[in-house]
C-alpha cells in the first residue's frame, strides 16, 4: 500500500500538458545531494539498471538515502488514486483552508493523493481547469465554493462530484446537478436561544446585510425558545445610518414597553453599525447587550470574544473527503443527496444575564 499523499497545484496552467509536484514531493536530485552521488547513478539504481556500472557499496547508500527521505518513483506515483478539489478561488480564505485541512487529513488517512485546482475568472483558467481534471488518473471529484459560484465557471464537472458550499446560500441552478455538503444553522442557533432565555433575555433583535437564508431559522428559533423577536435590521438596503436608528430604537428605546437586549448579527460587515450604536449611547457589550455572530469565514475583524456560530468548514470538509474515498460508495454519493453539517457554538457562557423589565427600559441608559 501507499503509505503518503502529495499536494499539487494547478495554478491556471497555461500549458496543462504537465502537472507539476509542488513542495511535498522529494525529487531524485533531492536523493542523489544526500547520497553524494550524480542524478544519474540515482536514476540507474533505483531502476535497478546499474548491475556493474556503479559498485553495491555505492548502491546500497543511494537506497538507504531514498529511504530516508520517503522518495517515490514515478511508477509508483501513476499507482495514485486521486482526489482531485477545486476550489472557488474567490471564497473567504480560512473557510478555503480549513475546508482543505478536512480534506487532506482524510485523503491522508486513506493514502490518496490530492490536486488542488483553483478557479478564478476567465475562459483561460476555466479551460485549463478542464483540461488538468481531464488529465488526472482514478480521480474522484470534490468541489469547494460558494454556492453560486458554479453558475459563472462555465465549466462541466463530473456528475459525481460532491460539492462543499461555503456559505448559507440556497444551491444555484448548476448546483442542483451534484450532492452537496451544507452547513445547518439551526441548532447552533437553537442551543444560543435557550441560553439567551435562561440568561433572562426576552427581546431579540436580528440584523444582516442584504437578505439572509439565515433570518427565518434564526427567528424560528428564538421565537421557540419564547424570545420575542422584536425587529429585522437589513443593513444593506437601509445605509448604515438608517440601520443605526433602527437599532438605536430596539436597543434604547424600547419596543412595546420592552428594551431589546440582544442582537443576532447574520453578517461581520453588521458588526460596525452595531458596535456604533452600542458605544454611541453609553451601553456595554455584553453587560448591557449581548451580541451573538454569525461567522461567515470574513469575520477576522469581528471581537472573537463575542458568542458565535461558527462556521463547520473543516468537518465539511472532513465529511465531503470521507463521502467520496469510501469504497462501499465507489466515490459516488446519492445523486443530488444534501448531507447537513451543524454550525458548532463557541463562547455562548460569555452571554450574560439580561437586565430587563418596564423599569430599566429607558432609565438604565441615563
Amino acid at each position: 500500500m501507499i503509505t503518503y499523499s502529495t499536494l499539487i497545484k494547478a495554478l491556471y496552467l497555461p500549458d496543462p500538458e504537465v502537472v507539476r509536484l509542488a513542495d511535498g514531493r522529494i525529487r531524485i536530485q533531492d536523493v542523489a545531494a544526500r547520497a553524494g552521488v550524480s542524478a544519474a547513478t540515482v536514476s540507474l539504481v533505483l531502476s535497478e539498471r546499474f548491475h556493474t556500472r556503479v559498485s553495491a557499496g555505492t548502491a546500497q547508500r543511494v537506497r538507504a538515502a531514498a529511504e530516508e527521505l520517503g522518495y517515490e518513483s514515478a511508477d509508483k506515483i501513476s499507482e495514485l488514486e486521486w482526489l482531485t478539489v477545486v476550489v472557488d478561488a474567490t471564497a473567504p480564505q480560512r473557510l478555503l483552508d480549513d475546508a482543505l485541512a478536512g480534506v487532506l487529513q482524510e485523503a491522508r488517512r486513506e493514502a490518496y493523493a490530492v490536486v488542488v485546482v483553483p478557479v478564478g475568472s476567465g475562459a483561460r483558467a476555466t479551460r485549463a481547469v478542464a483540461t488538468t481534471i481531464g488529465r488526472v488518473p482514478r480521480q474522484r471529484v470534490a468541489c469547494i465554493a460558494l454556492s453560486d459560484a458554479i453558475d459563472g465557471w462555465g465549466l462541466r464537472l463530473p456528475e459525481s462530484t460532491l460539492v462543499v458550499t461555503l456559505d448559507d446560500g440556497g444551491p444555484s441552478d448548476h448546483m442542483h446537478r451534484y450532492p452537496r455538503v451544507v452547513p445547518e444553522s439551526e441548532p447552533a442557533a437553537r442551543k444560543l436561544a435557550r441560553v439567551l432565555a435562561q440568561r433572562g433575555h426576552q427581546a431579540v433583535a436580528v440584523a444582516s446585510y442584504g437578505p439572509a437564508a439565515a433570518v427565518a431559522t434564526w427567528t424560528r428559533s428564538m421565537e421557540g425558545a419564547g424570545l420575542q423577536v422584536s425587529g429585522h435590521v437589513d443593513v444593506a438596503p437601509a445605509g448604515a445610518s438608517r440601520a443605526e436608528g433602527e437599532l438605536r430604537r430596539l436597543l434604547v428605546e424600547g419596543h412595546e414597553n420592552r428594551r431589546t437586549t440582544a442582537v443576532i448579527c447574520l453578517d461581520p460587515r453588521v458588526v460596525g453599525v452595531i458596535r456604533a450604536v452600542v458605544e454611541g449611547n453609553g451601553l456595554r457589550v455584553p453587560q448591557d447587550v449581548a451580541v451573538v455572530v454569525e461567522d461567515d469565514g470574513r469575520a477576522h475583524d469581528v471581537d472573537q470574544l463575542l458568542p458565535t456560530s461558527a462556521f463547520p468548514a473543516r468537518e465539511m470538509g472532513r465529511v465531503a473527503a470521507r463521502l467520496l474515498l469510501d469504497d462501499s460508495s465507489g466515490g459516488r454519493a446519492r445523486p443530488r443527496a444534501v448531507v447537513r453539517v451543524p454550525r458548532t457554538v463557541t463562547g455562548d457562557r460569555r452571554i450574560q444575564r439580561a437586565v430587563t423589565g418596564p423599569e430599566d427600559s429607558l432609565d438604565l441608559l441615563r
